[in-house]
């Protein structure tokens, strides 16, 4: 329940991931974190075309996970490219990782969220359009990474 508005939970149960369509106070979103991001080192320039085609639609926002401190601001800080900021999140991560004594960190890696925002009084003939086309590419961009991982799976217990 969402105190501000509604919302409905989209679930992929292949992914075991959310995707939340709703509305508030000010906007109709559909919000989707970014899973499986540890793979995006592997990922093909379709998959950053489908991140970009994201800004086609409504307004686009990337909420990065993380944040930088006043010693990495001058060399990391970026407010206007979504790939950069998802590919030095990533690095960063990557990097803290590998200066670390325990190289067994969790695997996941939280890079942020992607969420587009569409105006209350959009009409809801355009606003249906553009929120299957937004998901469509969201589950797509999620799926790609997703499925690293789920062929890793299907290798290793082929092997046992």
């Amino acid at each position: 329940m969402n105190v501000f508005g509604q919302s409905l939970i989209l679930k992929s149960e292949k992914m075991d991931m959310t995707f939340l369509w709703g509305m508030d106070r000010e906007c109709f979103y559909l919000d989707s974190s970014i899973l499986y991001a540890e793979n995006l080192r592997f990922m093909t320039d379709d998959f950053w075309s489908m991140v970009l085609e994201l800004k086609k639609y409504g307004e686009f926002e990337f909420d990065g996970a993380g944040r930088l401190d006043a010693k990495e601001r001058p060399y990391f800080e970026n407010k206007t490219s979504t790939i950069f900021q998802m590919i030095r999140n990533y690095t960063m991560y990557q990097m803290e990782k590998l200066n670390a004594n325990n190289y067994q960190q969790p695997p996941d890696v939280q890079i942020g969220s992607f969420k587009i925002k569409w105006d209350l009084r959009t009409d809801w003939e355009t606003l249906l359009e553009e929120t299957c086309s937004v998901f469509k590419l969201l589950y797509s961009v999620n799926y790609q990474l997703w499925k690293i991982n789920d062929l890793a799976n299907k290798k290793n217990r082929a092997r046992s």
